[in-house]
């Protein structure tokens, strides 16, 4: 018995994200000091409010520092993989 082509890319699809997950600690690591992105250092010229940042896909926190350090007085930051260890050196009134 055959299996359906949906199948196979589900397959597919979840040995590359479990894949890519054994890779997380090793790229949290290697990107956690880098600078923030520079499309975001550029819009944050055009922010008036700074009451609240949206950081989708976090990652390493580093647009979440720099948000931070921008004067937002809140940062939310969503990822998919936890990285409580990181997140440690926040205040967690501001995260």
């Amino acid at each position: 018995m055959g299996m359906s082509i949906l199948s196979v890319l589900i397959r597919w699809g979840l040995e590359k994200t479990f894949k890519f997950m054994s890779l997380w600690p090793q790229y949290i690591e290697k990107t956690k000091n880098k600078p923030p992105r520079r499309l975001l250092v550029q819009a944050l010229g055009f922010v008036k409010n700074k009451n609240a940042a949206l950081d989708l896909g976090a990652g390493a926190f580093n647009d979440t520092r720099y948000l931070l350090q921008a004067g937002f007085k809140k940062v939310i930051a969503v990822d998919r993989e936890e990285t409580v260890e990181l997140m440690q050196e926040f205040d967690k009134k501001n995260i």
